[in-house]
């Protein structure tokens, strides 16, 4: 048969949907193409699946011709087509003509309606035997069981109790299925999360299986609130993203939270994924309400896939950053991207967390909500001019601390990590170091910044509960400083042993610390900077910021300059900079970031 020819779609609010034929097992695919309004009464499901390997490898029998169609969709349309009936389906890749840059733009701006409108979302993760369905099938039945039996109507998981590792279903081989369904590449992928975001009710396709999308994350909601244990034995792991579904999409706050996802927090967490074609960690997130301007409904960023994808990124900053007057973005400005503005994040690859997020509820380094960054754009845009005071210069500074230097990265006992400790400690514990943070101990100051004064412990817990933490690195350590420090550091990891309500966890040091450096001012603060900070950088608190930020002078211009990365410094965190400028005791300046 003759390749198909799409015929221009009429309307700005015209999309296409597939009237799939019925038919069972490998018999040849068939259907019509059909044109409709978004805003019709349209009954059709739309498909959310893996495009996989770009090859067209099969086809489908549309109208007399012929659309040529991956290997992926092939097996997803197979498998979501009815045995005795036509099913109305709507997929991206038959359903928009692909190479038709001004159409693919045109419809990426109806694809949130289209997925919203359509009566379910049939998310395939592909083929599976009876078997691996069958178990995961039944064990997700079971969990659910036990969660509705405990939380009845109260939707509070304090009802549900803790599952011991002696019970039977933390052992039961089923999770193995489960695990092996969480690796699928489907959880890997950008726009999937969009797609079953915005469905009223997706349903997973699952071998021959179809199971309740709610079920099944209920299920894993299960393991990762009560059954932690499952997760660790079997590397059970899946995208945060797609476990707060409903409350991402609708902004509502996910329960036992303060706080809603910000668009901003989807582009980090999507950050993980994967897509073809770059631009499209843009273009899938914008069916969210926060990527529209609240007045005026205008996009951050139209879709264009023949704009630039520099371009891009550097409108949807500066939108932003007009529209919020805030430098909340700055915060998500990472290693990766650096042939983007210093200012701009590149939203194309992960480095790790945002203090500004760890922190949400609590960082204001910048003066809180209710301070304005008063920014303005310079030379066409490309150059930011904010407001700000500086408050240090670093002068030492750790290696970037890695997955590695904690347990669970380890297959051994403690190696060269502990030339990083020992390396802290024997700045930290040298009374001829500066120091600025007189009013608590050195270790306690130390502990503070390593947790990015999120830890909830008082300063004694702090004291025994790093000391306790740095133990196993005590051989590390011993050559580099002296020993009356190190008896009072072995008598604090004594203490530890004896009470165990010291917790300070791997954990809580981990997640401020991983990909970034210890460092100590010129003048004695303590911070966390990025990993590529180095001394000579300057720590800056800039107002209508969260976090303060290293900045490093342009050999160009002293007012000018790159910014380095989001950081944590001890003292400035909670507004104390913008108090002591508005009391009339500090000085701002006003400086460029190119």
């Amino acid at each position: 048969m003759e390749a198909f020819v799409y015929n221009s779609l009429p309307t700005e609010t015209s999309f296409r949907y597939l009237v799939l034929n019925p038919g069972l097992g490998d018999v040849p695919l068939s259907g019509s193409l059909r044109t409709d309004d978004i805003n019709g009464a349209i009954d059709f499901d739309a498909l959310s699946y893996v495009w996989g390997a770009p090859h067209q490898v099969s086809g489908i029998a549309c109208d007399g011709r012929v659309v040529r169609l991956t290997a992926s969709l092939r097996d997803a349309l197979r498998r979501a087509r009815l045995p005795d009936r036509p099913r109305h389906v709507w997929a991206d890749q038959i359903c928009i003509n692909q190479v038709d840059l001004a159409e693919r733009s045109q419809q990426v701006t109806l694809m949130a309606r289209i997925y919203a409108k359509s009566n379910t979302t049939l998310v395939y993760l592909g083929r599976a035997s009876e078997e691996e369905a069958r178990n995961v099938a039944s064990l997700v039945d079971e969990v659910n069981a036990i969660v509705n039996a405990h939380m009845g109507d109260s939707d509070s998981w304090d009802n549900v109790p803790q599952a011991k590792s002696t019970d039977p279903i933390a052992s039961d081989g089923r999770w193995n299925a489960v695990a092996q369904l969480t690796r699928r590449p489907w959880f890997d992928r950008v726009w999937v999360v969009q797609e079953a975001g915005l469905s009223v009710k997706p349903q997973i396709l699952y071998g021959d299986l179809t199971i309740s999308w709610g079920s099944l994350f209920r299920a894993l909601k299960w393991v990762q609130m009560r059954a932690t244990a499952i997760a660790y034995n079997l590397h059970l792991d899946w995208h945060g993203i797609h476990m707060d579904r409903q409350e991402i999409w609708s902004c509502q706050k996910p329960p036992g939270t303060a706080t809603t996802w910000s668009f901003l927090d989807i582009l980090h967490a999507s950050r993980q994924l994967q897509a073809t074609e770059a631009r499209d960690h843009l273009f899938a997130f914008l069916g969210h309400p926060a990527a529209s301007h609240h007045a005026t409904g205008q996009l951050i960023v139209v879709p264009d896939y023949t704009r630039d994808v520099t371009e891009l990124h550097v409108e949807l900053a500066r939108k932003y950053i007009e529209w919020t007057q805030n430098l909340d973005i700055l915060s998500f400005v990472q290693e990766t991207g650096r042939l983007l503005p210093s200012w701009v994040p590149s939203w194309v690859a992960f480095d790790g967390s945002v203090l500004a997020q760890l922190g949400e509820a609590v960082f204001s380094a910048g003066g809180g909500p209710n301070v304005r960054a008063a920014p303005l754009f310079v030379d066409d845009g490309k150059k930011l001019r904010v407001r700000g005071v500086m408050v240090g210069e670093i002068q030492f500074l750790t290696e970037a601390f890695a997955d590695t230097d904690f347990s669970w990265a380890r297959t051994g006992p403690p190696g060269d990590e502990g030339d990083k400790w020992a390396g802290i400690l024997a700045h930290v514990l040298d009374p001829t170091t500066p120091y600025l943070h007189v009013e608590q101990s050195r270790l306690v100051s130390c502990a503070v910044t390593l947790t990015a004064g999120l830890s909830q412990l008082v300063e004694k817990q702090l004291e025994i509960g790093i000391a306790a933490f740095v133990s196993p690195y005590l051989t590390h350590i011993r050559p580099r400083i002296g020993n009356n420090q190190l008896l009072h550091l072995s008598s604090l990891a004594l203490e530890s042993r004896d009470n165990t309500d010291n917790p300070l966890t791997e954990a809580a040091i981990a997640a401020p610390l991983i990909n970034r450096r210890f460092v100590v001012t010129k003048n004695g603060r303590y911070g966390l900077a990025p990993v590529s900070a180095r001394s000579g950088d300057e720590i800056w608190v800039l107002f209508g910021a969260k976090t303060p930020f290293v900045l490093r002078r342009a050999a160009s211009s002293a007012k000018e300059y790159s910014l380095i990365g989001e950081c944590f410094a001890l003292g400035v965190m909670d507004g104390e900079t913008a108090r002591e400028y508005r009391e009339g005791q500090l000085t701002e300046e006003a400086l460029t970031i190119i």
